[in-house]
C-alpha cells in the first residue's frame, strides 16, 4: 500500500513539474500571440520529453537551431526583451519548448516549431 501511495505521489509531482515548464515556456508566447490578435498554439508534450531527452541540458549552437530533426528551433532566454517574431506566424503544425540552464546564460528556452 506505502509502495502504490509513493508511486502515485511521483506521477504527481511529475505531472506538476511538467506543467510548470510549460507554462514558464508557453506563457510568453501565447501573451506576444494575444497581443496580435493571434490563436494560441496547441503544445506537444510527448515531443517535449522526446526534444528533452535528445538535449540532455546540451545547449544548442546557432549551426544546430538552423535545422534540428526538421524543426526550426529558436532560442529565447528570460531576461530577453527581443521576441522572435518567428514565433508570430500563422500555419504551424507543431510546437513545443524546453528549458535549458545554459552556462552563459540561465532559463533558456528553446522553441520547436514545424509548419504545414
Amino acid at each position: 500500500m506505502k509502495a502504490c501511495l509513493l508511486i502515485v505521489g511521483i506521477i504527481l509531482i511529475t505531472t506538476t513539474v511538467a506543467q510548470d515548464t510549460i507554462d514558464k515556456c508557453m506563457k510568453p508566447v501565447h501573451i506576444y500571440r494575444e497581443r496580435y490578435q493571434l490563436q494560441p498554439w496547441s503544445f506537444d508534450q510527448a515531443l517535449q520529453s522526446k526534444m528533452m531527452e535528445k538535449l540532455n541540458r546540451h545547449c544548442l549552437s546557432q549551426k544546430e537551431m538552423d535545422n534540428f530533426e526538421g524543426y526550426h528551433v529558436y532560442r529565447l532566454a528570460s531576461s530577453n526583451d527581443m521576441f522572435p517574431g518567428q514565433l508570430l506566424v500563422e500555419g504551424v503544425k507543431t510546437i513545443t519548448c524546453v528549458e535549458i540552464d545554459c552556462p552563459e546564460q540561465h532559463d533558456v528556452f528553446y522553441y520547436f516549431v514545424k509548419k504545414d
